[in-house]
């Protein structure tokens, strides 16, 4: 099935929604699944995305796996990568966040690599943890490497 495309989309069911994607000015998911999406503003309550690319995403009680935005919002919600200018995470879970601002309340993230962070969160690995153990792991490699280049004399 081709992409839809509109000025103002909305897909409320408990089910999944078109296959293939929607394309519009504006999406609204309600208790829906969506596998792709490309739109300006997207909300999504108790849904979930595959993929998105917008520029202001909202999401409440949902999820989304992977989202380039320029301004992404979840609020009791998760999201396996956020890829955005500014990311806001209120009692939610992230796996990898990548912006520029982050603001991050009560919630869960595996790796983020912002500029900036405000707000209170637990955080893996950030950008700090990642460049002491990409360090690590080349000191560690260099160390190997010169023991097994001595072996073969």
């Amino acid at each position: 099935m081709d992409d839809e495309i509109s000025s103002q989309v909305q897909v409320s069911s408990s089910g999944i929604g078109p296959e293939g994607g929607l394309a519009a000015e504006s999406i609204t998911i309600e208790d829906a699944s969506v596998d792709n999406i490309t739109a300006q503003t997207v909300i999504v309550n108790q849904g979930n995305i595959g993929h998105v690319q917008a520029f202001d995403v909202s999401v409440h009680d949902g999820g989304i796996a992977r989202a380039e935005a320029g301004e992404i919002q979840v609020v009791d919600g998760g999201i396996g990568l956020a890829q955005a200018t500014s990311v806001s995470l209120s009692d939610g879970a992230a796996s990898l966040v990548v912006a520029q601002h982050a603001a991050l309340q009560n919630s869960s993230v595996a790796v983020l690599l912002a500029r900036s962070v405000s707000g209170d969160a637990r955080v893996l690995i950030d950008m700090r943890a990642g460049a002491a153990l990409g360090l690590a792991f080349g000191l560690t490699l260099t160390a190997i490497r010169l023991i097994l280049a001595r072996r073969h004399f």
